[in-house]
């Protein structure tokens, strides 16, 4: 039997939320903190392949700062290097960042070759990982490649 109040009013036995409610509300909250975590991952990705056109930005300054004093890009034709290993082939005129944005020292996402003395290639390969290597063909994406 409910209880009134002096004034009339029906008293509730329960004073708090159902389990229902609590579980509705904890869910609009995973939900949104999911959507928070996707969001921030994603510019993160935007800012590190951000970083890495500017990297090759520079990479090419650099070469094409060789090329004019030299009359010749360095390397061997044919040969892939490393853009790690690409700084030492010119030291004074590589005054750019080789650091990948994220850290990784993945040989097989960022490389330079040498095609002919007047002509070089240069591809740094963007986020996600799953758009291949250096060393095959690109599947779908974006490709920050210089030729």
């Amino acid at each position: 039997m409910l209880k009134k109040s002096k004034k009339g009013k029906v008293l509730s036995k329960s004073k708090g939320f159902t389990l229902i409610e609590l579980l509705v509300v904890m869910a609009i909250i995973a939900i949104l903190v999911t959507l928070m975590i996707w969001a921030i991952n994603t510019a993160r990705m935007q800012s590190r392949n951000t970083q890495r056109r500017s990297n090759i930005t520079s990479m090419k300054a650099a070469l094409e700062s060789y090329y004019s004093s030299k009359k010749d890009y360095p390397g061997t034709v044919g040969t892939d290097i490393n853009i790690v290993n690409l700084k030492a082939l010119f030291p004074t005129y590589a005054t750019f960042d080789v650091e990948d944005p994220r850290g990784a020292t993945d040989d097989n996402r960022s490389c330079y070759s040498k095609v002919s003395r007047n002509q070089y290639n240069l591809r740094i390969l963007p986020e996600p990982e799953t758009l291949g290597t250096c060393a095959n063909t690109l599947a779908v994406g974006e490709d920050f490649s210089i030729q």
